[in-house]
């Protein structure tokens, strides 16, 4: 579980988004599933399926996620706010298997991120 404290939505600008980890080691290629967390605890209905069948997943370099934006509209719109709105993003990771990412424990710069695309 990761959250993203001040993560600012504006769901007309956003075009994508996408978690980025530092990738330490394969493993298994299982199938994840990612969920956010809504704002009464429960997790997202949906889920974005991220697996083996899913580019870039080489040791040592960043894997980045199917689009999970529709997460983000999802807690959005569970939150009764309509476009924009600011809040932590906590992401949940399941499924079966493993792969190893590197943290902030380990430094600032491996830590996760979340890229996205915006409409201009």
């Amino acid at each position: 579980m990761k959250t993203f404290k001040n993560f600012a939505a504006n769901l007309k600008q956003l075009n994508a988004l996408h978690l980025q980890l530092y990738g330490a080691s394969n493993g298994e290629l299982p199938s994840f599933e990612i969920r956010a967390v809504k704002a009464d605890g429960e997790v997202t209905k949906h889920a974005v399926v991220w697996d083996k069948e899913d580019d870039g997943f080489v040791n040592e370099s960043v894997w980045v996620s199917p689009d999970i934006k529709s997460l983000v509209a999802e807690v959005v719109a569970s939150s009764g706010h309509k476009d924009t709105h600011v809040f932590g993003l906590t992401l949940v990771i399941t499924g079966k298997g493993f792969r190893k990412v590197w943290s902030t424990d380990m430094s600032d710069c491996l830590a996760p991120t979340l890229s996205s695309i915006l409409k201009i």
